[in-house]
């Protein structure tokens, strides 16, 4: 797994990632959009984990009914 999103290219800080056995991520509390998870790329499909910031980010503007603004990974 990576420890980079992979629409924004951020940490992810996914716990998987972390040498501490899995506990408690914060991943295990919410739950990710599925229009979300269609904008991960296929390259990176079960290689990496959308952070939080990008799934906060994807509920304002689905709230707002704005476009989603999330940069792109490099």
């Amino acid at each position: 797994m990576s420890d980079r999103c992979p629409l924004c290219g951020e940490n992810n800080k996914c716990e998987m990632e972390q040498s501490a056995p899995l506990s408690d991520c914060w991943c295990f509390h919410t739950t990710i959009p599925k229009e979300l998870l269609a904008l991960i790329p296929e390259t990176s499909l079960g290689k990496a984990c959308i952070c939080n910031n990008c799934v906060k980010n994807f509920r304002n503007s689905a709230s707002k009914n704005d476009s989603l603004k999330i940069p792109h990974a490099p």
